[in-house]
């Protein structure tokens, strides 16, 4: 089986999801349920590109309840090709909020990428992401 075949079976297991976790239960950080959110599986890249101007990309960040204290990823949050945000994201460390100056951005990225352990538990919960006006 050739590289080919095996991303639509990738895609389908670790794609980004909107409003449930990537074990396909609800968004869950920190033993708070969110209805809202996407998760995000790491060595993924969303690219967005935003018609109307906003002011801040906000979010509550983590590694989703199902998988901690496993998981490590690095969250880079880019604007126009500029990082706004880059840290670390680990399934030991408490969930944290975002609030990022998006002003004037047309193309918005958010990249999850490889921690430490490659892709062990990488399951990166963003919940109640939302752009502001």
């Amino acid at each position: 089986m050739g590289l080919g075949a095996e991303l639509p079976a990738r895609a389908a297991l670790f794609g980004p999801r909107a409003d449930r976790s990537l074990s396909g239960g609800p968004l869950e950080l920190a033993g708070k349920v969110y209805s809202k959110g996407l998760a995000i599986h790491s060595r993924t890249e969303m690219v967005y590109r935003l018609a109307e101007p906003f002011a801040r990309f906000s979010a509550i960040a983590g590694i989703d309840d199902r998988v901690r204290p496993y998981g490590h990823v690095r969250l880079v949050i880019r604007g126009d090709d500029k990082v706004l945000f880059d840290a670390a994201v680990s399934g030991v460390d408490p969930p944290r909020p975002l609030d990022v100056d998006i002003g004037g951005v047309r193309r918005l990225s958010i990249l999850v990428d490889f921690g430490e352990d490659l892709d062990l538990a990488d399951h990166l919960d963003l919940c109640d992401a939302r752009l502001v006006k």
